[in-house]
């Protein structure tokens, strides 16, 4: 993940987000957003910590959370993200009116105050911050207070320049609220980016049969004992898709596509416990990426 950030193991879901138009954004916001996205704002709801429970649909769809602000360095707000995919991210673009691309994004943000003592946090909001790369955001609306294990839960929608060069990416924001102001860069990580390829298994193999090339494949050895729960890591947190098994249950095969190229990246792992993943693709650097989130993946556990 290349998010600036802590890992973070906190899981939370608001009911449906409500998105609305407000004509009296700050300028300061305005004047950072594309014209045809601009004052397009999303009202975040607070909660009480325990409150409710989180929604099946946007926890399958998610990545894993990242901590964003560490409570001690914001004066006790602390902020986390995680990637939000699949239906629950086409349904919330669909909302805005934006359209489905690879270099759109979307997070579900959530800010808490985890003070000490009994203060509440007021005024949390996000300022938009000059990013080349980044083409257009809808942000939340300010937060008017938080009180003390008080959350609330938002999204936050990224629309970068069309590139290959994934690590170029990068979104910066202020922070701020009445105890602080904390900078933030997001810089989201390949596996975030990459499309969705569904493949049998016999098309798998084809297609596999193609990079035989000295720089068309990579490979690395990794240890894991936590039995069949890899393969739903590996979906979760690197984003691959996996592909229809047909009988071969030694190996398991992910696959996906290069944002922008929409090159084929094929991903086998032979065996558990010290077993091989292998990494096919016409892109070294873009599978040197991969195999980096895969085995950050695996030492999760």
């Amino acid at each position: 993940m290349m998010i600036q950030s802590h890992p973070m193991s906190h899981n939370h879901n608001s009911k449906h987000l409500n998105f609305s138009k407000s004509s009296k954004a700050s300028s300061t916001n305005i004047n950072t957003i594309s014209d045809d996205l601009s004052g397009l704002v999303m009202t975040p709801l607070v909660i009480n910590a325990g409150d409710g429970n989180a929604s099946a649909d946007i926890e399958s769809d998610s990545g894993c959370w990242y901590r964003l602000i560490r409570p001690e360095i914001a004066g006790g707000l602390a902020l986390g993200a995680r990637y939000v995919r699949g239906p629950t991210r086409k349904r919330e673009l669909d909302i805005v009116g934006v359209a489905i691309k690879d270099n759109v994004v979307v997070l579900q943000l959530k800010f808490e105050n985890q003070r000490t003592d009994s203060i509440s946090i007021r005024r949390i909001r996000l300022i938009q911050r000059t990013s080349p790369t980044l083409r257009s955001a809808i942000l939340p609306l300010e937060i008017p207070a938080l009180k003390k294990q008080q959350s609330s839960s938002t999204l936050l929608t990224l629309s970068f320049s069309p590139t290959h060069i994934i690590s170029s990416l990068s979104a910066k924001f202020d922070v701020k609220s009445d105890k602080s102001s904390t900078t933030l860069d997001i810089r989201p990580s390949l596996s975030e980016m990459l499309g969705k390829l569904k493949l049998k298994e016999s098309e798998f193999y084809s297609m596999t049969k193609k990079y035989s090339g000295l720089h068309q494949k990579v490979s690395s050895t990794f240890v894991w004992d936590g039995g069949d729960r890899l393969w739903e890591r590996i979906e979760k947190y690197c984003n691959l898709t996996p592909v229809l098994s047909e009988g071969n249950e030694k190996e398991r095969k992910f696959a996906a596509s290069l944002p922008d190229t929409k090159e084929s990246m094929l991903v086998i792992f032979n065996e558990l416990g010290l077993g091989t993943v292998v990494i096919y693709c016409d892109n070294l650097i873009a599978a040197n990426s991969l195999m980096e989130s895969i085995k950050s993946t695996v030492r999760k556990e």
